[in-house]
């Protein structure tokens, strides 16, 4: 009984840790669109959270001998670094929301703009939506293009064609045209 609340304790602990360090949103999964597979993994966080913590306790309940003790303080180590950081992302969440206003679709494009507001530099990452058996996808780049300010994005045969609201410049130039790789998705 001993070696199964170990075991459990450790699987608490640790499949939250590996899905969070490696692994991506919601597991890897490429399920459905981008959008929804983030407001998943932001719905996980605070259950990761409590995962975390109950494997914690686990742990604690169970005193530890020989290599055991040092896998326990390795896991409870680990753990606590992995529930100050979700508390920190829960925090985060609650004052500053979140980011599903980053993420626009128009068909298959799919894009996410990055660091807005941020110190840095902004970018918008445009994707092509590969549809696969099942609601799965993958995720073709397009192109990634410096802040663009007031735009809107449509698929005119195999191409990408971006169009700026406003442009200080020269009226010709308000248009941004991309090869979509349709040949990935096959």
């Amino acid at each position: 009984m001993k070696q199964k609340r170990f075991l459990i304790a450790l699987l608490l602990v640790f499949v939250p840790l590996i899905d969070s360090v490696f692994l991506g949103n919601t597991f890897g999964l490429q399920w459905h669109s981008p959008l929804l597979m983030y407001q998943v993994s932001v719905h996980l966080v605070p259950v990761k959270l409590l995962l975390t913590l109950a494997g914690i306790v686990l742990l604690f309940k169970k005193p530890g001998t020989g290599v055991s003790k040092l896998a326990e303080f390795s896991a409870v180590s680990l753990g606590l670094l992995h529930i100050c950081l979700l508390a920190v992302a829960c925090l985060g969440m609650v004052l500053f929301g979140t980011k599903t206003q980053f993420y626009r679709a128009n068909g298959n494009i799919q894009l996410y703009t990055a660091d807005v507001g941020a110190m840095g530099k902004s970018y918008h990452y445009f994707s092509y939506l590969c549809r696969k058996p099942f609601g799965f996808y993958t995720l073709t780049p397009i192109s990634k293009e410096d802040w663009l300010g007031q735009f809107s994005f449509s698929q005119q045969g195999k191409q990408l064609v971006i169009t700026l609201q406003e442009n200080s410049e020269a009226s010709e130039n308000n248009t941004i045209s991309r090869d979509i790789p349709l040949h990935d998705c096959e």
